[in-house]
């Protein structure tokens, strides 16, 4: 189907052709090169190294149509469009499609029309698709997003599972797997389901440019608070909120707008039209905060995307570091902050129930985010990938939280493990909860108890349903006396070193607009260049900064004790402009 000319270029010819590189990444050349042979492949790369490309060009240099399956409509239509921009012939098939677009993508096949056909896994089942991958020669067959056949496969998305059996309609053609994120368990589900029969290339999953951060929050308004401090201190900037529920999504942007915020919704609830017109304007126009569940941005190529924010914990850790991966695509820094309430665990455990090692994979991931260590240490760890040094940068390397005493942490361990003994392990969360006297704290306990390997939930396969608090095979022993020392995290943190020591309750409303501008900048330059916060402006500097009207560069010298370095003297009179231009004042005091 590829034009004569297309067939006779080599791959990096073709890379600079449609593409516009002198060079491929990593082990582009590798995997592009095996599938060239006509061998399979599994393909494990970061976000933003690449992966695409290492299924287009074989697509456009081996005879016949490159069939690509892809989860999500937003991820085809983002990936069809890239291509229509270079000039290449490619189509879709969704279960969105009416009959007349599928009967013109069908004929355009037939009649050697076309390069690519996108495809979602439900579509790849039909008999025509079948009929097609029969009839006509076919390149390549991709599997774009190949985690998802791990994690969707054995029951949300069943046709993942099969997909094997449509491909051996064509039993000549290599299959190519491509992800950003698999742990050991998730690859050899890939590389079993699709019946892969070639090597596996693996890159760090490392991506040094998203600086990490984890929080618990004893309630949704706490978290509510938080997120909107966050988008006011980054407004200038694109922002993702990924929400576990389509309803979170609808009220946390309801919330934003209230507050004057230009914010839009996107998930599969919404119609066609809207998610690409959102889509569109998030990635194009006016829109910097995108407010959506777990199918938003996978693949979709936003360069310029600051910060991602989680309200709640995914499920797995697949999950979470492939959407934090959406942002700094442009390989600038972004950050990744994430807000939990206490007894997050539970949910955690039951995403990963159906999936084998759940309890350990389930634990990992907890530890990661929840417990008090190096978080890039924790995520890679649960990824299968080992980090030698901390990173230095994230919340728990900067600020750990307080162990509490070995004494205290013995005394709850006991408590709860009694407790789940003398309730015959049939106790639910909320029953146990009902029987302390603080619920945050509680909550807090059991998580640490079930980060430490000392509880388990027995979670039904009915996500709605209630889990049952088990003991664990350590908590069985720990009982019966066998006891190695444990430290709990605790819930209270040390102050911070450059916490902004000023007293801001008689500011002006339009002088309380500067300082958050102020500060708002300051932490933007800190997270592009590490550099700390007092150096770049001061807390006294930015109290002058705050009372004294400033409009020229030359009047910054006057400010008293400022030191202002003449590389931030722009950024800080953009700052200073646009925190007088604001006429809503949003919650950053306390």
């Amino acid at each position: 189907m590829c034009s004569n000319e297309a067939m006779s270029m080599t791959p990096l010819e073709c890379l600079e052709k449609y593409y516009g590189h002198s060079s491929f990444r990593a082990t582009q050349k590798e995997i592009i090169s095996t599938v060239m042979a006509g061998h399979d492949a599994l393909a494990l790369m970061p976000t933003s190294g690449g992966k695409s490309v290492c299924f287009q060009i074989p697509g456009l240099l081996r005879p016949g149509i490159c069939i690509v399956v892809s989860p999500l409509i937003s991820l085809m239509k983002d990936q069809v469009d890239n291509l229509h921009k270079k000039g290449i012939r490619a189509t879709m098939i969704t279960s969105e499609s009416d009959e007349a677009e599928r009967n013109s993508a069908f004929v355009a096949a037939r009649n050697d029309r076309l390069d690519f056909i996108y495809v979602s896994p439900e579509r790849m089942m039909t008999q025509s698709m079948i009929d097609l991958i029969s009839e006509k020669e076919i390149a390549l067959f991709a599997i774009d997003e190949a985690h998802c056949v791990s994690t969707w496969g054995h029951s949300f998305r069943p046709e993942y599972s099969r997909l094997a059996e449509v491909m051996a309609f064509s039993p000549d053609t290599p299959r190519l797997a491509v992800t950003a994120t698999a742990n050991e368990q998730t690859q050899k589900d890939i590389y079993e389901l699709l019946e892969l029969d070639g090597p596996v290339f693996v890159q760090s999953f490392l991506r040094e440019n998203i600086t990490i951060s984890c929080s618990e929050n004893d309630s949704q308004d706490i978290i509510d608070d938080n997120i909107l401090q966050e988008v006011v201190k980054n407004r200038d900037s694109k922002g993702i909120i990924y929400c576990l529920t389509r309803k979170e999504c609808t009220r946390i942007g309801d919330f934003l707008t209230a507050q004057g915020l230009r914010a839009h919704v996107y998930h599969a609830g919404l119609e066609r039209e809207d998610r690409e017109l959102v889509q569109a304007r998030f990635a194009h126009g006016p829109t910097s905060i995108m407010i959506a569940t777990m199918g938003f941005g996978m693949g979709i190529d936003i360069p310029d995307i600051r910060y991602v924010i989680h309200n709640g914990l995914p499920g797995t850790a697949e999950a979470y570091y492939q959407e934090i991966g959406r942002g700094g695509r442009d390989g600038r820094q972004s950050k990744a902050i994430a807000f939990y309430t206490p007894g997050t665990t539970e949910y955690i455990r039951k995403q990963c129930d159906a999936r084998d090692n759940a309890f350990h994979n389930a634990r990992n991931y907890a530890q990661a985010l929840l417990g008090n260590t190096c978080r890039v240490q924790g995520i890679m760890k649960c990824l299968g990938e080992t980090i030698a040094e901390p990173c230095g940068k994230c919340d728990a390397c900067k600020r750990p939280a307080f162990d509490m005493s070995s004494e205290e942490s013995i005394d709850i361990i006991d408590h709860i493990l009694r407790i789940t003994r003398d309730g015959q392990q049939n106790l639910s969360l909320k029953d146990y909860v009902d029987m302390e006297d603080q619920r945050a704290s509680s909550l807090h306990n059991m998580d640490q108890a079930f980060i430490n390997g000392f509880i388990d939930y027995d979670t039904p396969y009915n996500q709605f349903a209630k889990s049952k608090i088990c003991l664990s095979e350590k908590g069985l022993s720990w009982l019966n006396g066998e006891r190695s020392p444990v430290l709990l995290v605790g819930r209270e943190f040390p102050e911070m070193k450059n916490e902004i020591a000023i007293d801001t309750k008689l500011y002006t409303e339009r002088q309380k607009q500067v300082f958050n501008a102020l500060v708002g900048m300051r932490e933007t330059i800190a997270l592009d260049t590490g550099i700390p916060d007092q150096d770049i402006l001061s807390d006294g500097a930015i109290n002058e900064l705050t009372l004294y009207p400033v409009s020229t560069v030359n009047m910054l010298h006057n400010i008293k004790g400022s030191n202002i370095p003449e590389r931030y003297a722009e950024r800080i009179m953009d700052a200073l402009s646009t925190g007088r231009r604001q006429k809503k004042t949003h919650k950053l005091f306390l």
